[in-house]
Formats: C-alpha cells, sequence, structure tokens
C-alpha cells in the first residue's frame, strides 16, 4: 500500500512496523493524550503522522495532499469497529472512498467475552458494566456514553458484503 491508516492508532504501538509496509504511515485516535504520545515519540519524519480526529473525518485526512497514494488501506484493529454506531454509514463512506479495508474482530468465545468484560470492568466499574448476548455478537454496555460489541463473524461478513464492494 501507498498508504496505511490505522484507525484507533492510541500512542502509535503499530506505527513502526505498519510504516515498514507502506510509504506513508497515518494514525487517528479520538485519544488527545495518547496523540501527544504517539508525536512525541514519532520516528521516519515525512513517513508517519499521527491526528487526534475521528475516522468520520478520514476523506479529509486522506484529501488533497495525499491524493498521489493510489492504493490506501485503513485498518480498524483491536475490535475497535465494534465501538462505532452506524457501522453501515461507516461502511459506505470507507467503500466511496476507494481505500480497501482491514477489521480485527474479536471471537464471542465465553473465554473472550470474561476477559472483556474484565478489561471493561477496570475502566469503567464492576458494577456498571453489562453484558448481552445479541443477534451481531456479545455487546458490551456501560450506561448510556458506551457501547462496544463483539460480532459474530457470520453477522459481519453478511452485513459488510451486502452494502460494499469488501469481502
Amino acid at each position: 500500500y501507498d498508504c496505511i491508516v490505522e484507525v484507533g492508532c492510541h500512542s502509535g504501538h503499530n506505527a513502526e512496523w505498519l510504516a515498514e509496509l507502506c510509504e506513508h504511515y497515518v494514525g487517528i485516535d479520538i485519544n488527545r493524550v495518547a496523540i501527544e504520545r504517539a508525536l512525541g515519540a514519532r520516528g521516519q519524519p515525512g513517513r508517519v503522522d499521527f491526528f487526534c480526529e475521528s475516522v468520520e473525518n478520514l476523506q479529509q485526512l486522506l484529501g488533497s495532499e495525499r491524493k498521489h497514494f493510489k492504493r490506501k488501506l485503513v485498518l480498524f484493529p483491536f475490535n475497535l469497529f465494534g465501538n462505532f454506531t452506524n457501522n453501515e454509514e461507516l461502511i459506505g463512506l470507507l467503500d466511496m472512498s476507494g481505500v480497501d479495508l482491514a477489521m480485527s474482530n474479536f471471537n464471542v468465545l465465553a473465554a473472550t467475552t470474561v476477559g472483556r468484560y474484565k478489561y471493561y470492568s477496570n475502566c469503567f466499574g464492576l458494577e456498571r458494566v453489562r453484558v448481552y448476548d445479541a443477534e451481531q455478537g456479545v455487546l458490551f454496555k456501560v450506561g448510556n456514553h458506551f457501547r462496544s460489541i463483539a460480532y459474530r463473524t457470520t453477522y459481519l461478513t453478511k452485513l459488510v458484503s451486502e452494502i460494499s464492494r469488501y469481502h
């Protein structure tokens, strides 16, 4: 790829090895503190950029100055795709942008679900995390402000293939 965009890059843990696979790496995250850490530790000036942005601003990030990048990959690591509420719109946006898409997805096995429950309990407090078995996968909710879903592969595959060129 000419350009790899990692959505949810946090403080740039994957930047170095991903930058080796492309001409230019762009890491985006909504966590300003994490992006500041990434900027402070940046290697390969001119080949690696970090932005405190949401994925909805992806078209602007890949805009005029980066039009010469013909082959672009947008990567959603660590089940991050499951944190977005309007996935159909997001998939459509990425599809229209002409980028390739790769996403990792946690499985829905009991051991993985317990691990994620413990992680979210550490983040938000044990009494606040709710876990639901849904048609789409395993849903984690904390009040009205946090939602994450570990999609069942069959559900995610069907959703993506029905509304985009992705498979």
